[in-house]
């Protein structure tokens, strides 16, 4: 990408996601936590999600789609504010979408 500033570091395509994702992980008083984010998209390998709570870059969290019957874990690579919440992305430690792409297209 000539004359980019930006890395793109993203593996595949991303899709809208309008998904409850329920959010669990070990805060710094190394206490379980969960909270309800909303998602933004998903692809094979990530998503982003808009969630109540700043979480610490690096953390390892567990996603749950009740919807979907999906959970995985993941690793929080970055955390923006925005608005009243935080823009979350996530790199997933074990691709969930991969099958479930192909039953919904």
């Amino acid at each position: 990408m000539a004359g980019s500033t930006a890395v793109e570091a993203r593996r595949g395509e991303r899709f809208p996601l309008t998904a409850t994702v329920r959010v669990g992980w070990i805060d710094d008083s190394k206490h379980l936590r969960y909270a309800m984010a909303r998602g933004i998209n998903l692809s094979e390998h990530g998503m982003a999600m808009q969630i109540g709570e700043r979480l610490r870059l690096s953390a390892l969290i567990h996603l749950e789609m009740a919807t979907w019957g999906l959970s995985t874990v993941g690793r929080v690579r970055s955390c923006v504010r925005c608005g009243e919440g935080w823009r979350v992305g996530i790199e997933l430690s074990s691709p969930f979408l991969a099958d479930h792409t192909e039953r919904t297209q």
